[in-house]
């Protein structure tokens, strides 16, 4: 996964991490970066393929840092409708005439 972050000075940062603990309500990063508790983060779940062919699923949100552990911090996440749900292959499927 990858995420990115804004700082006091306005700065963005970029970064990747990996999920431990992924929920509708939100994730855990595992990550080196140590963001502060109340860090509003932007974050695409990168996920796995569901079908034999085709790349899986991305899935960018955004999150507010609630936890800070020496292995990472845990994030609540807006992962309602209004997330974005990207699918590389819809687009290749809808080309090929075929559904889901």
């Amino acid at each position: 996964m990858t995420f990115s972050w804004e700082t006091e000075d306005h700065r963005v940062h970029h970064s990747t991490g990996e999920t431990r603990d992924c929920s509708i309500s939100g994730a855990f990063i595992v990550s080196t970066n140590k963001l502060p508790i109340g860090s509003i983060v932007q974050m695409e779940f990168f996920l796995p393929r569901l079908l034999a062919a085709g790349p899986g699923a991305r899935l960018k949100t955004r999150g507010c840092v609630v936890r800070v552990e020496p292995e990472g911090f845990a994030v609540l996440a807006e992962l309602g409708p209004s997330s974005l749900l990207h699918r590389p292959a819809d687009a290749e499927l809808a080309n090929n005439g075929l559904e889901k």
